[in-house]
């Protein structure tokens, strides 16, 4: 069966993302100079949004298995607070290959809970 990009995820998992920056930007404070390039918002969420379709298109290259838990609660949302973490703690985003290094280690660790479907 060919499974196909879903926008409706890939949106619902930027949302997520969102969520967990938005989380981790509220404890430790927003700092408009570390948003790319001095930009701003709008920039800054778009780079982060990049990581949802990252994350649908990692997930629909896996064999078909069962969701053990949440993802977009343990992996999206987590995923959006680390990258801010990342922001705060390095004065800039994390490159493309960190953060995709960090998203497909934390889905390695959510799929290793669950069974093959």
């Amino acid at each position: 069966m060919s499974r196909t990009l879903d926008m409706q995820t890939v949106s619902t998992t930027a949302m997520f993302m969102m969520e967990g920056f938005l989380g981790a930007e509220s404890k430790l404070g927003r700092d408009t100079a570390l948003y790319p390039q001095n930009t701003g918002m709008l920039e800054t969420v778009s780079e982060l949004a990049a990581y949802a379709e990252i994350s649908e298109r990692e997930i629909i290259a896996r064999e078909p298995q069962d969701f053990p838990g949440v993802y977009d609660y343990e992996v999206s949302e987590g995923f959006g607070a680390w990258w801010y973490e990342q922001m705060h703690a390095n004065g800039q985003p994390p490159t493309v290959a960190v953060g995709t290094a960090e998203l497909v280690r934390r889905m390695n660790e959510f799929f290793a809970q669950g069974k093959p479907a």
